[in-house]
């Protein structure tokens, strides 16, 4: 895996290259929002070429909630985060 998250983390680590998400701006927003397609939403990790979206899994399963916010495992995104509708 190009940008393998496992093994010691680096919060600076680029996970998307296409976006210049790092797994700390990751790992901050899956804390913050607890559901993965609204992290991606948010960093606009995994919209470009989803060449990342493995890390962006792994992150998540290791840093994320053990159940979705919600039941369709979507959650609200905040007023002016995610402006693009590029996906």
């Amino acid at each position: 895996m190009p940008n393998g998250v496992t093994g010691t983390l680096d919060r600076n680590q680029l996970i998307c290259i296409c976006e210049d998400v790092t797994a700390g701006e990751l790992i901050d927003a899956i804390r913050q929002y607890g559901c993965i397609e609204t992290v991606k939403r948010c960093t606009r990790a995994c919209v470009t070429c989803f060449g990342c979206e493995m890390e962006v899994e792994e992150l998540f399963e290791q840093y994320g909630p053990e159940e979705s916010p919600d039941a369709a495992g979507l959650a609200a995104v905040p007023a002016g985060v995610g402006g693009s509708t590029r996906f």
